[in-house]
């Protein structure tokens, strides 16, 4: 199929959700990680895999509030997780150099795009 006969793109993923016990909370409970798979689909349902993407949802707010800091929680999960963390935060704040780049910050919970894989062919075509 043509690229130009497809007209919408879809974020396909499953995720488990994991209610945790808050008595004695884990600083991973504050992470929430979902992969998935991008398709372009065409007017009548045909979908054809154009890409992969894996994100991050992490609650800072809600972690504080049970007495986690946002450096336990990012060092609980990965390097990766552990490395935003040095970037964007100094203790349980912003960076000073991400407020003065961002004026309006108004919540701490952060949904990081981790990774986006776009198949070679699909590049560049602004969709």
């Amino acid at each position: 199929m043509d690229i130009d006969e497809y007209k919408s793109i879809v974020l396909s993923y499953e995720q488990d959700i994991y209610v945790p016990d808050y008595a004695d909370p884990d600083p991973n409970d504050f992470i929430n990680e979902v992969s998935g798979e991008i398709f372009a689909e065409s007017e009548d349902g045909f979908r054809e895999l154009v890409g992969k993407f894996k994100l991050y949802y992490v609650d800072i707010n809600r972690s504080l509030d049970n007495g986690i800091n946002a450096f336990d929680v990012f060092d609980s999960h990965t390097q990766e997780l552990y490395d935003y963390y040095t970037d964007l935060f100094d203790g349980n704040e912003f960076s000073e150099k991400l407020r003065k780049r961002f004026n309006d910050i108004y919540d701490l919970n952060l949904l990081i795009l981790d990774r986006l894989e776009i198949v070679s062919s699909y590049r560049g075509n602004n969709w």
